[in-house]
Formats: C-alpha cells, structure tokens, sequence
C-alpha cells in the first residue's frame, strides 16, 4: 500500500504486519514461562543497581515491596503485552521525502552532503487525469516539479529494514544497468535502509556519488540517455521490497531482548524504581525552508558511500515489493497538469554561503561501501556533456563547506599528505 501524506510517500505492507503480530505472539508464548521464572531476581538486581546514598530511597524499597507481591499472571501478563506493543509499532512501514537542496559545482572538489531545503510537492496522477499526458496516467504514480538543472535527494525512513532498488529512467542509480526484475547481489543494485538513510545521487566509486541534477528528457544530459538504450524514459522508479518475516522476527528480538526486563518492570512497578536522569539532546537550527518529462543527470560530486547488504537477496520478501514511478516534469508542465505555480527557483550557492547553512557527512565504519560499477563511473556530469555540445556550462566557481554536521556511528578518517622526497644521489 502506498500513501501520499504532505509530500511523504509511505509504504506499509499490511500482510507482513499480521504475520509479525502472530510470530511475536508465538515467541512470547514459548518464553512467557521461562521469563518469569527469572524476572523477580533480575528485577531486584536492577532495581538495587539504582540506589544512591546521595538521595532517599524510599521510592525504591516500595518498588521491591511491590515485586515481591507480584503474582505470576501479573508478570506473563506484563510480558505479553510488552511484546504485542513491539508487534504494533509500524515494523512494515517505511516513508521516503525527495529533497530540495543546493546544486554543486562540477568542479573536480568532492563536497560533504548539502542540507535538505524543503519538500517537492507531490501529487497522485491520478487527480489530474483530464490533464496529465497518457503515458504517465498508464504508469499512475506521483508528479514532481524540478527546474532544469536543479537538484534533489532522497531521504529515507524506516523502524525495520527494508530493500529498496532507484531506478532513473531505465538506469539504476547504483549500477548503471538496465533496470532488472528483482535484486541482484553482484553488483548490488539496491540498498538498504535504515542503514542507508540518505541518497543524493548515482554511485560513480566506493565513496563518491554524482547529484541527482534534472535535465529534459531527449536533450541528452540524463543518465538513461548515457548508459540505456531507452532515448525517452525519465523520472524515477522507486521499488520497496520487505524483509521476510521469519528474518525480521530475528532482527526484532535481537533489539527488543535486552530492555524487555525494564519494559515489563515499568508495566508492572512504574517507572519510579528507576533513577530519573535529564538528557540534553542537541538539535540542528532549523532550516527555512521540450518533453513534458524530465530525467536525471550527473551534477557535481558528493562523499556518500552505498553500503553492502550484510543479509543477502534471499532476505528479502521480493514476491510483496511495492513499485511506484515518479513522473519529473518542468515548472511550466506542473502548472499546465495540477493548475498550482511551482515552489520558488533553487537556492544560488551564494545565498548558501551566505545564511551559513550546513553541510553533513554520514560514515559508518561497521558497513561495507559497495564496490565501483565500470558502467556508472563512466557516467558523464551535465557539464561535461555541455561542453561535448558547445554549449555553456551550468554551474560556475567554487564553494567552500564552513561547517560540517557528523552522522554515523564513526568519524570519517582523515587522508593526510604523504612528504614527496627527491631521489638521492
């Protein structure tokens, strides 16, 4: 099932919920007699693990007046329903926001991540089916207004994993090949998220990505026209593929065993046996925010690594994926097909610089990059393509990144400059 809600695309996959529900309700059965078995001495440890001689601890001497009173059928009861909770929290259901952001110079300089400007408006083709061309009201999907040259990213959100292959045109983003039936290993033409939070454009090395830049469908700029024999397919095709639920079981009892202990004494004592503990978090500055088709081109390059799936293909649900196309059109279509004016021009790099905006950088020292593709690396930027055709280029001078926010579970390394030295004689 896909749903559209300001300007997010959710996917949820109804059948996998109601098979998880009855796996972890099976699991809980088995173990409810084993846990309790051992939930009044663990309890107690936890419980004396938070006594302070700094402060009275009468709150804590009720909580084990109250755990010695517990009834067994308390404590299953507490279990179960601790479980039933995990079952329900949306482990099939995963949402993806396509990004406005800054275009990069084509300059030869690998850039941190740029910030995310806003939303694209999305709209279902089917709501302007008097008015949208045939061939996007045969595929359905969503249409997306992008100025030419202007780019985007995908940001991705899931609580469980899931797989998801990036079609651009006839492409992958990945790979550079024709877009297949089903996932493929090696190379790898999908990734996974929620490991990969985070797309910005087509993979061209282990540690480099081209921005996603929209260019006119039959001008020769995108990367389908490049690499595909499909002179006039464009936008995207997004497909969503979950994990099997056995997998997934796995996956959420690994995370969920450890503080399960706590959830069921937090059920069955409150949570005043525990010390309270104030937690500063530290939070961003918010961020103000031809063919009637457009594909996309290679813009300037990016640091973003696409991680190796660890699981494999045989993880995935392939037989429930979800496919959906993204139509990209022009301002002048989106006004023509949906009657609404397009969201203002991009931001120049000048405006970028100026406001102090951020630039981001994601590393995970856990995950494997994945490989180069030949294909993809031959991949021509829009500039380049440009000056192939004598025209001009469409970015122009240099930035410099000032601050860069750290995401990941590691600091990138950094290379440092090796000392040449002259042959002795």
């Amino acid at each position: 099932m896909i749903q559209l809600d300001h300007n997010s695309l959710g996917f949820s996959f109804p059948h996998i919920d109601q098979e998880l529900a009855l796996k972890v309700h099976e699991y809980s059965e088995q173990r409810r007699e084993e846990f309790t078995a051992t939930f009044r001495e663990l309890a107690k440890k936890n419980i004396e693990a938070n006594r302070s001689s700094s402060r009275e601890d009468k709150s804590l001497d009720a909580a084990l007046e109250r755990l010695a009173s517990l009834r067994d059928n308390e404590i299953q009861e507490a279990w179960m329903g601790a479980w039933a909770a995990v079952a329900r929290s949306g482990q099939s259901q995963c949402s993806i926001t396509f990004q406005r952001t800054l275009r990069l110079p084509d300059d030869g300089k690998t850039y941190p991540l740029p910030a995310g400007l806003g939303a694209f408006p999305l709209r279902p083709v089917d709501c302007y089916a008097s008015t949208s061309p045939a061939h996007w009201l045969e595929k359905g999907g969503v249409i997306l207004p992008m100025y030419q040259a202007e780019a985007l990213w995908l940001s991705f959100y899931a609580e469980a994993p899931f797989a998801m292959k990036i079609t651009s045109g006839s492409v992958n983003a990945l790979t550079g090949e024709m877009d297949r039936n089903g996932l493929v290993g090696n190379p790898q033409n999908y990734l996974t998220i929620p490991d990969q939070p985070w797309l910005d454009g087509f993979k061209v090395s282990p540690n480099t990505v081209r921005q996603f830049v929209a260019m006119p469908v039959g001008s020769g700029f995108t990367a389908s026209e490049q690499l595909a024999p499909d002179q006039t397919a464009g936008g995207m095709v997004i497909e969503v593929i979950p994990m099997k639920t056995d997998r997934l079981l796995a996956q959420i009892v690994e995370e969920n065993e450890e503080g399960m202990i706590e959830e069921v004494m937090n059920r069955v004592l409150g949570d005043s046996w525990r010390a309270r503990v104030t937690m500063l978090c530290c939070q961003s500055a918010a961020i103000p925010c031809c063919s009637p088709d457009m594909g996309l081109g290679g813009g300037g390059k990016i640091q973003q690594e696409i991680y190796q799936d660890e699981l494999g293909v045989e993880a995935w649900e392939e037989r429930g994926s979800v496919r959906l196309c993204v139509h990209i059109c022009n301002s002048m279509t989106w006004r023509a097909v949906t009657g609404e004016n397009p969201p203002h021009p991009p931001i120049t790099a000048e405006e970028y610089q100026r406001h102090h905006i951020p630039w981001f950088d994601f590393y995970r020292d856990d995950l494997t990059p994945l490989p180069e593709t030949g294909k993809m690396a031959g991949l021509k930027s829009v500039d380049e393509v440009a000056a192939g055709k004598g025209l001009a280029k469409f970015t122009d001078g240099e930035l410099d990144p000032e601050f860069v926010v750290q995401y990941g579970n590691a600091r990138r390394p950094e290379e440092v400059r090796e000392w040449g030295r002259s042959a002795v004689r």
